[in-house]
C-alpha cells in the first residue's frame, strides 16, 4: 500500500459529496482546517510536495475508501496535536 496526495485524491470533496456516519462523526470541515494548518507549517513528516497537482499536502492511503482516507488524516492530525501538547515539536529553523 502506498500513499498519494489528498488533494489529487479529492479526499474532502468526495466525503462532502457522500456523507457517511464516519465523516459526519469526524467533522470534516474542522479536520480540513487542521490539515491546512499543518500543511502551511511545512512539517516534513506530515506532508509532501505533490508533483502532479503542485500542492504541499498531507498524504492518504492509495486506493483507500473515502472513509479510510479521512480516518487516516484524522489519525495524523491527532498524532501531531499530541506531539505539540507534549512539547515535542520544535519550531526553530
Amino acid at each position: 500500500m502506498g500513499h498519494v496526495c489528498r488533494v489529487c485524491e479529492k479526499t474532502f470533496e468526495i466525503n462532502r459529496g457522500v456523507p457517511t456516519f464516519c465523516n459526519v462523526l469526524l467533522g470534516i470541515t474542522a479536520l480540513e482546517e487542521a490539515c491546512v494548518r499543518i500543511e502551511l507549517e511545512l512539517r516534513d513528516s506530515f506532508n509532501a510536495y505533490c508533483f502532479e497537482c503542485r500542492h504541499i499536502s498531507m498524504s492518504v492511503p492509495r486506493g483507500g475508501s473515502a472513509d479510510a482516507q479521512i480516518c487516516y488524516l484524522q489519525s495524523q492530525v491527532t498524532c501531531f496535536e499530541q506531539m505539540e501538547s507534549f512539547g515535542l515539536v520544535n519550531d526553530e529553523v
